[in-house]
Formats: C-alpha cells, sequence, structure tokens
C-alpha cells in the first residue's frame, strides 16, 4: 500500500467518525477511539494490503511525541497529590501481578514449549514497558527471531482485545468489583475542550513541534550512541516533562485546541496501531505460545483487579495503571478519554514511562 495513501487512511478516518458521531448515537455510544483501532485492524488484515512496518512504527513515534505534550497543556498540575500516591500503589500491583502470572504461565507450559521461562520473560518486558523491552529482554536472553516474532504477534492480537476491552466496556465491569469515584469530584478537577480553534491550535502544535525538535536534539547530545528504541523512550520522557512545564504557564495552558488536537492525534495513533495487528501471522503460531499469552496476560489482570479491591483502590487508579503496564504509554489518552477521567493523563503517562 503506496504510503500517501495510507497517511491519507490514518488521518481521514478519525475524521469521519468524529463527524458520524455527532450524528449516530450508536458510533457516539461504541466511541471514536475503539472504532479508529477496529478501522486499523480490518485494514491490516485486508488480503494483499501490505502495511510498511518500518515506516508505520516511525509513523507512531512521531505521532505519539507530538500528542503527549498537545494533551498535557491542559493538565494541572496541582491535583498530582491527590491522585498520584494511588496510581502509583496501583501500578506496583499491575508489576507484581505480572510477575506472579508469567511464574504461573511458565510452570503451566514448560512441558509444552521450549524455553516457556524465556517467553514468559518476554511478556514481563512488555506488560511492565512496551514492546521496547520485550525486545530488550528477548536480545539479552539469546530468543530466536522466529520466537519473537511469533510472541510479539501473539502479544499484540491479544493485548489488542485487551486493549477494545479497556476502551469500551472494562469500567463498568471492574466497577462491579472495585469503588467508583464521584463523576461532580472528576468534573470539578479536571475538564477539557475538545473543539480546536483557527487561531490557537496552530500555536499549540508548533509549540509541539519545538518541544518534539528540543526532545529529538537533548537524546542525541546526551546518548550519541542510542538505539532507535532507547532514544525514543528518551524522547518521550522529555517531551513529557517539557510538556507539565508547558503546562504551568497560563499562555501555554489556556490555549484553546490543544487538547482537541492532541485527541486528534492519539485517534490516528488508534488506526496506524491497529493496521500492524495480523490475525493470520498469529493463528498459524504454535498453540502453547498463543496459550502462554493469554494465561499471562488474564491471571495478571485478574490478579490486580484483587489487590486493588483489597486495599480499596477505585476503578479509574486501577485500569489506568494496568493501561500504563500492559499496554504503555501511548494508549493513556485514548483510554482515559474513553473512562471519562483526562486528569490522569499526565501521571498515567508517568508510569507507563516508569
Amino acid at each position: 500500500m503506496e504510503i500517501t495513501l495510507l497517511l491519507l487512511f490514518y488521518f481521514s478516518v478519525p475524521v469521519l467518525l468524529q463527524w458520524a458521531a455527532t450524528r449516530y448515537s450508536w458510533i457516539d455510544k461504541i466511541g471514536v477511539v475503539t472504532l479508529c483501532y477496529v478501522v486499523g485492524i480490518a485494514l491490516g488484515n485486508i488480503p494483499g494490503v501490505n502495511v510498511p512496518l518500518g515506516f508505520a512504527k516511525q509513523f507512531m513515534g512521531v505521532i505519539v511525541a507530538l500528542s503527549i505534550p498537545l494533551l498535557l497543556f491542559s493538565s494541572n498540575i496541582a491535583i498530582w497529590r491527590k491522585l498520584g500516591p494511588k496510581l502509583l500503589l496501583s501500578f506496583l500491583g499491575c508489576v507484581v501481578s505480572v510477575c506472579i502470572a508469567a511464574a504461573i504461565g511458565t510452570w503451566l507450559f514448560k512441558e509444552m514449549m521450549v524455553d516457556a521461562w524465556k517467553n514468559a520473560a518476554m511478556l514481563i518486558g512488555v506488560y511492565v514497558g512496551t514492546t521496547a523491552n520485550m525486545n530488550a529482554v528477548g536480545i539479552s536472553l539469546g530468543v530466536s527471531s522466529e520466537s519473537f516474532g511469533v510472541v510479539n504477534g501473539a502479544e499484540m492480537l491479544f493485548g489488542g482485545a485487551y486493549l477494545l476491552f479497556l476502551l469500551s466496556i472494562a469500567k463498568p465491569v471492574f466497577s462491579k468489583f472495585l469503588k467508583t469515584k464521584d463523576s461532580h469530584e472528576v468534573d470539578v478537577a479536571f475538564s477539557v475542550d475538545e473543539k480546536m480553534y483557527p487561531k490557537s491550535t496552530p500555536i499549540a502544535f508548533l509549540l509541539a513541534v519545538i518541544f518534539l525538535a528540543l526532545a529529538f536534539g537533548l537524546s542525541k547530545l546526551i546518548f550519541p550512541n542510542a538505539t532507535e528504541q532507547q532514544e525514543l523512550m528518551v524522547i518521550l520522557l522529555t517531551i513529557t516533562t517539557l510538556g507539565l512545564i508547558g503546562s504551568m504557564s497560563p499562555r501555554i495552558h489556556n490555549l484553546k485546541g490543544s487538547f482537541g488536537l492532541g485527541t486528534y492525534l492519539m485517534f490516528v495513533f488508534c488506526v496506524a496501531v491497529g493496521s500492524l495487528a495480523s490475525v493470520r501471522a498469529v493463528f498459524n503460531a504454535a498453540p502453547a505460545i498463543l496459550g502462554l499469552v493469554v494465561v499471562i496476560l488474564v491471571i495478571a489482570v485478574v490478579l490486580h483487579c484483587l489487590y486493588c479491591r483489597l486495599l480499596g483502590i477505585d476503578t479509574d487508579s486501577f485500569l489506568i495503571a494496568s493501561t500504563a503496564g500492559i499496554q504503555g504509554p501511548a494508549f493513556i489518552g485514548p483510554v482515559t478519554k474513553a473512562i471519562g477521567h483526562e486528569s490522569l493523563i499526565p501521571v498515567g503517562i508517568a508510569l507507563a514511562l516508569l
């Protein structure tokens, strides 16, 4: 598929879905975020359509790096003292739950596959970090490229299914087991304008571009020999910091349209990441590897939920910590929007980077 057409698809789908959501209640009910991801998956699995992996990954990296400061400009750091500790405690529970789940998965599948513990270790890497961590663990343990490809594909498929769950019905489901926050408190703590404005939105975008350039330059200056994955993490950490600093400036904080543009870019990202999920490749893999991924993911989420119930941690803190660990920083924006608690974006991204 030509890159020009691919870019046109990535950028036009969110526009069409946002327009449709204002006219059809069922689309608004499902959610633009969820549908962006579904449409991307549909594109990636059309016979004969090949999405360039290298280009798509670079494109997603740029989109995420631009969207983060745009989303953070509207943030209110004063609420961190109230929201931060619970999220940190919840994230700790997520990390411990993933490790326990990986140990259980290794024990269950050790007779069904060679080096089950290595595959489980890679899944720990991705479920408490990102795919970059998964790759680093795989390289350090000497995992073959074939095994890495299969585990990564299975994780994308089932991780994608969990993401769809997070973006749709996760909050009402987990609210049956965990305590919920008062919606009025959320509205008072944080409110955003999702519209875009012809005068101020371009200024916000220009600031995001400048911040990205500064972050890229800093990564090259401090870590000249860093790998592409390490470089991306440095850029994300730097641009998050710059976005938060910018939010403390009244002029930047009050720029109209910054959050709306950041949200749109996150929609674009969801279409792009969905287009890389190949269902065919995963189901051609060994059943044992698919089973290992499912077991570790399900057990980790269940243990994390039980942990949060035991400590009285609320549903939103559970969901954002789970997103930070299992999905990574790129998905904090979409999930916070889906659960109606955008105030968790700053600490959610901080946890995901941690």
